[in-house]
């Protein structure tokens, strides 16, 4: 995991890189929050440590930066600082850090809770990929990976709609495979699921970006093409 590293002080900076060095972690520094932020913004950084005081932008400034930023993933943020009062700590969460880490610290301590940040970044991330696997079966036909029937007729209806209201072209196409039944019949399912899934692939191969199709039934197919006459 790749792991920024903020603070200002070269010392500080240099021994806390060397720690997460020898736990294993890929380790980027940075020496203030203004070139933290350009960096996290051109390296996929999936954790940032940042010192809380710092010339320019501080590290409740960065952390604000960063949790207004829109991005596909989470950035997990832990602020490490000298300040150690009760009040400091909870305005430093507040400001929309994960954690909090008083200086000095031990760094068997400072491992531990990046190893609980990487964790949660962990779960966070086979969440995100559950989602992600829910909204495509939600959308596509796990078999041939063509648009299932639900929401193709929610695309093609988009699309009549489209058509009638500009008066422009508009076509569709249903599409049987000849004899499937004794497909199945004579070679078995699976040989019948390798040519619906040929079939399929050979149609979105000679369809273009913005024609839709969909698995209509069980051999059934259905394209919609819009702005093309028949």
């Amino acid at each position: 995991m790749k792991i920024l590293l903020v603070d200002d002080d070269p010392e500080a900076r240099h021994l806390l890189a060397a720690n997460l060095a020898r736990a294993g972690y890929e380790t980027f520094v940075a020496s203030d929050g203004a070139q933290a932020w350009e960096m996290w913004h051109g390296e996929r950084f999936r954790m940032v440590i940042t010192d809380w005081v710092m010339p320019g932008l501080d590290g409740p400034g960065l952390i604000a930066r960063i949790r207004t930023a829109v991005t596909d993933y989470y950035t997990y943020l832990l602020l490490i600082s000298v300040k150690d009062d009760k009040e400091d700590v909870v305005a430093g969460l507040r400001s929309g850090a994960d954690d909090y880490l008083s200086k000095p610290f031990h760094p068997g301590e400072m491992l531990a809770r990046v190893a609980i940040g990487e964790r949660i970044l962990r779960l966070e991330a086979q969440l995100s990929e559950s989602i992600n696997l829910l909204e495509r079966q939600a959308k596509y036909d796990e078999l041939t990976g063509a648009i299932n029937r639900r929401r193709f007729f929610e695309m093609a209806g988009h699309e009549f709609d489209r058509a009638r209201r500009y008066s422009r072209p508009l076509s569709a196409i249903m599409l049987d495979i000849d004899h499937f039944k004794h497909v199945n019949d004579s070679y078995g399912h699976a040989i019948g699921d390798e040519i619906l899934r040929a079939v399929s692939e050979r149609c979105q191969k000679n369809l273009r970006t913005v024609d839709i199709l969909g698995r209509y039934g069980g051999e059934e197919f259905a394209a919609v093409l819009p702005e093309t006459g028949l």
